[in-house]
């Protein structure tokens, strides 16, 4: 009876399928050669990107398993302004390989998202990367992430400004 109610959907799109259908699934398209340090694709191998060469960023790592586009990005635009959260739980097993495999004994990851200002967090009634972060952890069997960072100044919605 609760299937019935409550029954699976795609993540993407929203047809009855459990986490991403078959079509949405076959639409990741994995990163591939990326720079080490910003995960921005860089062709035919990992090396730096031009970017990080001469204007590193203040982390040691992104990671990203996926390009972001296509029905990844439905998913997540979901996530983020539809308050569909427990999509970050759903996408959680998906990411946690590549989380785990960062981690090691000898150099334990640390997973700290970057917060949304606290006015876009109270319009929204949640923190969509904390909920990423969590979940992903979890799923990685890591340690919860830190909320060891804190946004002082609001800007432009990420979704209003050209790619990089």
């Amino acid at each position: 009876m609760l299937d019935w109610i409550f029954r699976p959907q795609c993540i993407a799109c929203g047809i009855t399928a459990d986490t991403l259908c078959g079509a949405c699934s076959a639409s990741l398209v994995e990163l591939g050669p990326a720079c080490p340090r910003c995960a921005e694709p860089t062709g035919e191998r990992s090396v730096t990107c031009r970017r990080c060469a001469t204007e590193p960023l203040p982390l040691e790592r992104i990671v990203a398993p996926w390009r972001f586009g296509g029905q990844l990005a439905a998913a997540i635009r979901r996530l983020k302004f539809a308050g569909r959260t427990q999509i970050a739980r759903d996408l959680a097993p998906l990411w946690a390989p590549l989380v785990a495999a960062v981690a090691s004994a000898d150099d334990p990851a640390i997973v700290v998202p970057v917060p949304l200002h606290w006015r876009r967090r109270l319009a929204r009634g949640y923190d969509h990367t904390w909920h990423l972060a969590l979940h992903a952890c979890a799923a990685a069997e890591l340690a919860p992430p830190l909320p060891a960072l804190r946004r002082i100044r609001g800007g432009p919605p990420q979704s209003t400004l050209p790619a990089a």
